[in-house]
């Protein structure tokens, strides 16, 4: 049988599962499924993805989702990977952790993102892992119920509840009750149009269109690289543009050597952080090895944590580099050619300013030993 097809666009909703590889678990302990949601919610930030829902259970995990840019492939993607990597170093691991690839049904909100999240939540019931679905900490119905603070700040359960009201205490009560009348609901995904769409009759006509205007096999699956690049949620240059809006340095700064500054750590952290491009391609831009890269943001994120006055500054940046990201979304779902914050166009989404020059730092030099000191963070400015 065909593998469906992957169909992605601007503002597109989608149903995400991912299983065990032979359905194994992929959870063995609360301290994976945290990490797991750690991993989520940098995948959220980095993509731009809206989560709506989630649930983990043992061997596999539901989402639910909405990706304002066409590149829900490329996010998923490191997800898993990000997770499963980590599943394998922390477990002592070998192969495969999930089943081939991640199943992925487009959505209409309007009409099935109640049910759609219900069936998410109710999940844990079904495999009777809970009596109420609200019992069950690895979902998202808590925080749908405000039973407590979000454990995912990229989740938006605003979105389902307006459905039922805008004051949100009185949509959280009906949300409450449907959980209840609803336990034994059937599957909402039977109804989908050949595992590809679930929707009202004028969206599945729109995505039957699509599927049809699809002259091959190879023009029907993934997009391009080149494609899947455009479509990145915001550019290196964009980040060190935020940089220098707040701080006032330049990107020779970010990109430099000079000792005492926490520019050029905090540019790697950033770009770590909010740049869909992998290590490697990041550690091109300051010419260095990717260990640098993991091993200078790292020790950022723990200045970061422990001084007030920098989580300030990287606060201010990052509110800047949410603004950016707005703009570019906008920019590119109409199409124009420059975005609407910042004086200068942004270049391509895979591109990035030239490297550092000088020497580059040579993969296990001291400062990709954690024992030794690396990059100075004397972060007086």
């Amino acid at each position: 049988m065909a593998r469906p097809l992957r169909i992605q666009y601007h503002g597109a909703s989608y149903h995400i599962t991912c299983r065990g590889i032979r359905k194994d678990p992929i959870f063995f302990a609360d301290r994976d499924r945290r990490e797991f949601i750690d991993k989520m919610n940098e995948m959220a930030v980095k993509y731009a993805f809206i989560l709506y829902a989630y649930c983990l259970m043992p061997n596999h995990y539901h989402l639910f989702l909405k990706t304002p840019l066409a590149n829900l492939s490329e996010g998923i993607h490191q997800l898993n990977a990000a997770y499963a990597n980590w599943l394998k170093s922390k477990r002592k691991l070998v192969g495969h952790i999930f089943q081939g690839r991640f199943k992925s049904i487009l959505v209409e909100e309007e009409t099935y993102a109640v049910n759609l999240s219900l069936y998410i939540h109710l999940n844990p019931c079904r495999w009777r892992l809970a009596k109420r679905p609200e019992d069950y900490a690895w979902s998202s119905c808590r925080d749908y119920l405000g039973l407590r603070g979000l454990l995912t700040p990229t989740l938006s359960p605003d979105r389902v509840l307006s459905l039922f009201s805008d004051d949100i205490e009185p949509a959280r009560r009906r949300y409450r009750e449907l959980l209840i009348e609803r336990r034994d609901m059937d599957d909402p995904l039977k109804e989908s149009f050949r595992r590809i769409a679930l929707g009202s009759p004028s969206f599945i006509d729109k995505i039957r269109k699509i599927v049809n205007e699809r002259a091959s096999i190879a023009r029907a699956r993934e997009h391009s690289a080149r494609d899947i690049g455009a479509c990145r949620a915001i550019s290196p240059a964009r980040v060190f543009e935020a940089v220098s809006a707040v701080t006032g340095c330049s990107v020779q700064e970010i990109l430099g050597k000079r000792r005492g500054r926490p520019w050029r750590p905090m540019g790697m952290y950033l770009v770590k952080k909010h740049c869909a491009i992998g290590l490697r391609k990041a550690g091109e831009i300051w010419g260095v090895d990717y260990a640098v890269i993991s091993f200078n943001a790292g020790r950022f994120a723990e200045a970061r944590a422990s001084n007030a006055e920098l989580a300030a500054t990287v606060d201010s940046i990052e509110t800047r580099i949410a603004q950016l990201r707005e703009a570019d979304v906008a920019s590119r779902a109409s199409g124009t050619a420059e975005p609407a914050v910042g004086s200068s166009p942004e270049p391509g989404a895979g591109s990035a300013p030239p490297a550092a020059s000088g020497p580059a730092d040579k993969p296990g030099s001291r400062i990709s030993r954690p024992g030794n000191k690396g990059d100075n963070l004397n972060l007086k400015t």
